[in-house]
């Protein structure tokens, strides 16, 4: 007798939870009593299975109808790592063990750390999306502080209800701690800061709105010094100036938010200078801008060269002057304002929200009317006076005739003004007459020697007055 030698046994390979084997072999020409302990893997196992367990080992093979099950499952003791960081540093401020993780898991994201710090975001992740086939694998996921928040920022002139200026400010960080806000650069001029709603501000989210208020500045009095001068036409047709006195000055009430028209009617006139009486002539006020405002003089440039006068064109364009400077209506879009300099021609604004475009202010304004007032100029009111001079009362001509002449060639003369002293030119002696006699015909009698004696007493009682009047002429 010989042992048996050609007996079989089967081996069915499963994934549990199935009744199909995926894999089943037989193992032949197995001699009779062999003792099977184990078996192999199937070479057909699906990968990220294990076995689970094996049916009928040990056996001892005595017939060809043995069969041994192997069993296999999904592997689920894997584990993965999640490391939570702040952009800039290596140590994450927490880290998490994913465990018992099932082959094959596909991990597409994670959430955020718990302990992450208010104020931050995730900024970006390495390692996922990521399939769990092993231990080890690490997500690492990196937080940024929060830059892309925004404010709002809204210009009010009191009283309005709608903002004539709003400003978004965006990419701001969380936590950003907004203390103030600049002015808007369309605030119109003359208007300055009243008060703000809204901050300080902690910027912790969208939405948060700062409100600023305006009101229009106080008025400023302005003194416009006023000088009186004053002017005599002599009757040769000449004009002397007698003099001048300052007066008291004009004082305007100036608002930097709307325009001042100087009203000359209110400047005093002083018609009495030195005792005399004078009659208002004229008036006009000049206007020299200030320095500030002058065109800068860059050292070592070419002198300006004379332009020489050209003949009027039949269309020439209107000479604008400082009174003619207004805002544009609606349908413009720029407006000249006073500048200095081509390189102050920044754009300004009006309260309408109009823009303007500077230009170059003259050296020197004159008006003889009511005028705009332009704080860039220092003014200066002339006023001016005349009074005719008198005419003196013509002299009457005294003939007198010479003394030693007689007869029919001397006659007498008759002076028709009984107030005229008499007294032979040329003398400045003056006759004193005898009230008792009549005046008119004076008698020529007494010869020569009597004459002679008559104007010696005349020549000294003469001499007496005319001392008197010299002393009274000083």
């Amino acid at each position: 007798y010989e042992k048996i030698s050609n007996l079989s046994y089967t081996i069915n390979h499963y994934y549990v939870g199935e009744d199909t084997p995926f894999d089943t072999k037989t193992v032949e020409n197995v001699v009779y009593g062999t003792e099977v302990t184990s078996v192999a893997d199937s070479d057909k196992l699906a990968a990220g299975y294990i076995r689970s367990s094996v049916d009928s080992l040990p056996q001892t093979i005595t017939d060809s109808d043995t069969v041994i099950k192997v069993y296999y499952e999904k592997i689920s003791n894997l584990s993965y790592t999640i490391n939570h960081y702040y952009v800039g540093e290596d140590t994450p401020f927490d880290t998490k063990t994913v465990e018992n993780v099932v082959y094959g898991t596909q991990v597409e994201d994670v959430v955020d750390s718990s302990l992450l710090a208010v104020g931050y975001k995730r900024d970006h992740v390495t390692g996922a999306p990521a399939e769990i086939t092993e231990n080890g694998i690490v997500i690492k996921v990196y937080y940024a502080k929060i830059s892309d928040l925004s404010y709002t920022i809204n210009h009010y002139y009191v009283g309005e209800d709608t903002p004539f200026d709003t400003k978004t400010v965006e990419n701001v960080v969380y936590g950003t701690q907004v203390e103030d806000v600049v002015d808007s650069s369309l605030l119109a001029v003359g208007y300055k800061r009243d008060h703000v709603t809204g901050a300080p501000a902690k910027i912790t989210e969208n939405g948060i709105v700062i409100k600023v208020y305006y009101v229009e500045k106080e008025p400023t009095d302005v003194e416009i010094p006023v000088t009186h001068t004053y002017y005599t036409n002599k009757l040769d047709g000449t004009t002397e100036e007698d003099g001048s006195q300052s007066g008291a000055s004009l004082v305007i009430s100036v608002s930097e938010a709307r325009e001042t028209i100087v009203d000359l009617s209110e400047v005093g006139k002083l018609l009495t200078y030195n005792g005399e009486n004078y009659d208002f002539s004229s008036i006009r006020v000049i206007g020299v801008l200030k320095d500030e405002f002058k065109a800068p003089i860059v050292p070592g440039a070419p002198v300006e060269e004379e332009i020489p006068e050209q003949e009027e064109s039949e269309e020439e364009e209107p000479e604008v002057t400082t009174s003619d400077i207004a805002l544009l209506t609606d349908d413009d879009e720029e407006a000249e304002v006073p500048s200095t300099t081509p390189d102050q021609a920044s754009l300004l604004s009006s309260k309408e929200g109009k823009t303007a475009k500077a230009v170059v202010l003259p050296p020197e304004v004159e008006y003889t009317s009511d005028f705009t007032y332009q704080p860039e100029y220092d003014y200066e009111i002339l006023l001016t006076y005349e009074k005719d001079e008198p005419e003196l009362p013509k002299e009457p001509i005294h003939v007198i005739p010479e003394p030693g002449d007689e007869g029919d060639n001397n006659p007498p003369v008759i002076i028709n003004d009984p107030t005229v002293p008499l007294a032979p030119p040329p003398s400045n002696l003056v006759t004193i007459l005898d009230p008792n006699m009549p005046l008119g015909n004076l008698p020529q009698t007494g010869g020569v020697g009597g004459l002679t004696a008559g104007a010696g007493l005349v020549g000294l009682l003469g001499a007496v007055l005319n001392l008197f009047r010299k002393k009274e002429d000083k």
